[in-house]
């Protein structure tokens, strides 16, 4: 059976049980046709709910005042959602459902969602397929139609390296994360590259499912790093009663308002950590006002999320708007060409991949926010701009040895 032929088998088996969460947008009778978008997230967890929430908005901005102008012509766009329930047979058949029944050329996911999995299917059909992941296969130079428009993969390499500049005197680091296999990968992933860029590292792992912390406090307290780098807020009481005074730092998009919901002001106070464009009034970006506005007029209220889903989104409408066709191929390279655009996580650009081989811009990087929690509230510490963000990440890929020849 051929591929093709047994995904569509798939996807009809399994897809009565993916959930549609959006209903087609209606076309206005000035535009000129639709442009349908599906989206692949795992809608009962917090950034899934957040993403499957953002999408309508966002559809509704780029619809506004008649449809998104493209060719001189105003087209319509229509998002599709589908549940993955963190599944990647429920995310493939999602995929082969809005490929085949739904007749969608453009995807968006999260890594959570089969991106990666997605990948075969979604080039050998000529599908734009656009995720947050960051493993290295989307962005092979085999593959023409997959990119990741998040900036996801530059964000440890350009928070470190800004870290690094403004604290000089703290370069004796910790790595502490769960210890199952997410945390390991993670933290092997967190040493290996901020101790290529000169940071002193070691990684540390505590019982997931374990309340008593203590040990892996006073084991900290002993050690006495200059900082410790935190994914999770489950230790940081431990880590604070142990004595220890030193910085905590996160890579992770966390809102202050998700922060203080996991550890006390006290134990947050000098927190440094990526800030969300959207958790600061007014908002820290024209896009991200506009989104916030729209949101709060769509749902009623504002509430805090992860902003990866908007960046994905925004991309692909500015790369239509680039080419000036729905066209996949022509769409694929308004994208590889180097495109740039806004969005409510902040500015963003596309970037090429030497380390994998990849002359073709298929990665990106953006612009970057940090905060300082004082007195149990967010204050915007620095702003690291799209070229800087740029800078930083060009640099630490172009020392990392390409891997041998694909045949």
């Amino acid at each position: 059976i051929s591929g093709v032929f047994l995904n569509i088998i798939i996807s009809l088996i399994i897809g009565i049980v993916i959930i549609t969460l959006s209903s087609p947008a209606k076309a206005s009778s000035s535009a000129k046709g639709t442009i349908k978008i599906g989206f692949v997230t795992w809608t009962t967890y917090p950034p899934g709910i957040g993403w499957a929430k953002a999408l309508p908005v966002l559809t509704d901005i780029a619809n506004k005042a008649g449809g998104l102008e493209m060719g001189g012509e105003k087209t319509i766009i229509e998002t599709i959602i589908y549940d993955s329930d963190n599944n990647q047979n429920k995310a493939l058949a999602a995929a082969n459902r809005l490929i085949f029944h739904d007749k969608v050329k453009y995807i968006l996911s999260d890594t959570g969602s089969g991106f990666e999995a997605m990948v075969p299917i979604t080039e050998e059909n000529k599908i734009i397929s656009l995720g947050n992941s960051p493993l290295p296969e989307p962005l092979l130079p085999k593959n023409k139609y997959n990119f990741v428009p998040a900036g996801i993969n530059c964000l440890m390499v350009v928070t470190s390296k800004w870290f690094m500049e403004k604290y000089p005197e703290k370069r004796k680091a910790m790595f502490i994360a769960p210890d199952m296999k997410l945390g390991r990968m993670v933290g092997g992933y967190t040493v290996k590259t901020l101790s290529s860029i000169g940071l002193d590292i070691r990684d540390e792992y505590f019982p997931p499912n374990q309340t008593d912390l203590s040990s892996l406090g006073s084991k900290i307290k002993s050690l006495n790093p200059d900082v410790v780098i935190i994914p999770v807020m489950q230790p940081i009481k431990a880590i604070r009663d142990s004595g220890w005074k030193g910085q905590l730092f996160c890579q992770q998009p966390y809102t202050a308002e998700e922060l203080l919901s996991q550890a006390s002001a006290d134990d947050l106070e000098g927190f440094i950590g990526l800030a969300s464009p959207c958790e600061f009034e007014p908002p820290l970006n024209k896009s991200a006002q506009d989104f916030k506005t729209s949101y709060i007029k769509k749902y009623g209220k504002w509430e805090s999320m992860d902003l990866t889903a908007t960046s994905l989104f925004e991309c692909l409408i500015a790369a239509l708007r680039k080419a000036g066709s729905p066209d996949t191929d022509k769409v694929a390279e308004a994208i590889s060409s180097g495109l740039a655009w806004d969005s409510p996580a902040g500015s963003m650009g596309m970037v090429p991949r030497p380390d994998l081989g990849n002359k073709r811009h298929v990665d990106s990087v953006t612009q970057v926010y940090m905060k300082i929690i004082k007195n149990g509230k967010a204050e915007l510490l620095d702003t690291i701009n799209l070229q800087d963000a740029k800078k930083y990440y060009m640099d630490y890929l172009s020392k990392k040895a390409p891997p041998p020849v694909q045949k």
